[in-house]
């Protein structure tokens, strides 16, 4: 059974799609995860990004955490619904800084252009681009469910890496100089400037 762990939502239980492959991220690993966070206060009105975010879960539990606003992004329409269903039993569906995007991940990153406070990404096992993604990110933080050993941590600093049976879980931070912000937009030399 899939639950809100703590918060405002806590005990609500959550849909999982039936999606080949999909693993939902158990109860222990996901209170562990969010200990974490907590304890470096990352969750409070944090704006979040749940990527890969099959059921929804990891950002429904930053929303009853207290987080700002969380921006789902998944590429499967079974999981969308889930999603979705899981946001109305919550209480969350349709408040202000709660956006559910159908998009293939490192596709929406590469496009992204707001930056934010944290990315909690929980990809596939099978996933072996973290390189690609962290070097796309642009927010302050980065909690990574994982299997094997993250193949590039881009402009971020592994913090601490826990190990839950054969799952890892990473946090990164953006090293000092890393920007959050996207960078400006250069003018352009075709257009008069007078």
């Amino acid at each position: 059974m899939l639950r809100v762990i703590a918060g405002e939502a806590k005990g609500r239980k959550l849909v999982a799609p039936d999606v080949p492959g999909l693993r939902p991220t158990s109860d222990r690993v996901r209170e562990s995860m969010f200990d974490v966070l907590e304890a470096r206060d990352l969750i409070e009105d944090a704006e979040v990004l749940d990527l890969f975010s099959g059921s929804g879960a990891l950002g429904i539990e930053a929303l009853s955490r207290g987080a700002a606003g969380v921006t789902f992004v998944e590429s499967d329409g079974r999981a969308l619904s889930a999603i979705e269903k899981n946001l109305q039993v919550t209480g969350y569906h349709g408040l202000p800084g709660v956006r559910v995007v159908r998009a293939d991940v490192l596709s929406w990153v590469s496009t992204y252009r707001q930056g934010g406070d944290l990315a909690l990404a929980d990809p596939p096992y099978r996933f072996d681009t973290w390189g690609v993604l962290l070097g796309q990110l642009k927010v302050a933080a980065v909690l990574a469910e994982h299997r094997f050993a993250l193949d590039g941590t881009g402009s971020y600093a592994v913090s601490r890496e826990y190990r839950y049976g054969g799952t890892l879980v990473t946090l990164l931070l953006a090293t000092p100089g890393a920007t959050r912000e996207p960078p400006p937009v250069p003018p352009d030399p075709d257009k008069d400037s007078a």
